[in-house]
């Protein structure tokens, strides 16, 4: 993605993640971040999203970091996410049936527009 997007920086969305767990007083208890609403941006960024049949599989298939339970463990969250407030708040690439290299392209280009 970066080499896609000229002057783009490389941001770790858990260290949001992680800071939103740490107010005080603190927000809605929770261990999953994601559908707190500071989480969520203002300006819709592009989400690469899959079928949850298909997130499964390249979880479980994952040659680089190994099958994450946590990642498998939120599966459904993010499938609830994807059917309430998630298309509403990003523009949502939908990576079932595309490569990563795919992927990055359509996602550099709804940036770009």
């Amino acid at each position: 993605m970066q080499q896609l997007i000229p002057d783009s920086r490389v941001f770790d969305a858990e260290k949001v993640g992680e800071t939103l767990m740490d107010i005080t007083p603190g927000l809605p208890r929770t261990d999953d971040f994601q559908p707190l609403a500071a989480a969520r941006g203002r300006n819709r960024p592009p989400r690469a999203r899959a079928s949850q049949d298909t997130l499964r599989q390249r979880i479980e298939g994952d040659t680089v970091l190994g099958p994450s339970s946590f990642h498998l463990h939120y599966l459904e969250s993010y499938a609830e996410a994807a059917r309430t407030w998630l298309h509403g708040e990003a523009e949502v690439v939908d990576t079932t049936h595309l490569t990563p290299s795919q992927a990055a392209l359509q996602i550099a280009e709804a940036v770009k527009s």
